[in-house]
């Protein structure tokens, strides 16, 4: 993890509490929407070939947004062979016009970013190599 996502070493990693209510609350919306779901979370499928065709014919979303998620859902959880040793699941959000209780989002250029609360924060791990000024903003 820490070499593909943390900028070899220089970043951080979140770790957060599950049981908190925000995350109970879209767990819990999750394995309505995937009931294949592990308890909500949707295990990553390891593809022998990191470039996966999904045509519109194969997933055909309904009228409803529900549908349309779970289209979502299936190319969400496939990634390449080669990223097998990571063993994914993944727990996805969605923006309706209602949130879910204390789950906002905000948008800037290029990243989308949820507000969970800091009580939702069970630890932050400190790369190696990552500088002290970081640190300190931590």
């Amino acid at each position: 993890m820490w070499s593909y996502y943390a900028n070899g070493h220089d970043g951080i990693c979140i770790g957060f509490d599950f049981n908190t209510p925000v995350f109970s609350d879209l767990i819990a919306a999750n394995r309505q929407i995937f009931p294949n779901s592990t308890d909500g979370f949707l295990k990553v499928d390891y593809s022998r070939d990191s470039r996966l065709d999904f045509a519109i014919e194969d997933f055909k979303p309904g009228s409803s947004p529900i549908d349309g998620l779970r289209y979502f859902g299936e190319l969400a959880k496939h990634k390449g062979s080669h990223w097998k040793h990571e063993k994914e699941h993944r727990l996805l959000h969605w923006q309706f016009e209602e949130n879910i209780q204390g789950l906002t989002a905000t948008i800037d250029e290029e990243y989308f970013y949820f507000d969970v609360g800091i009580e939702a924060v069970k630890e932050v791990l400190v790369g190696v190599n990552c500088d002290e000024g970081t640190v300190e903003k931590i």
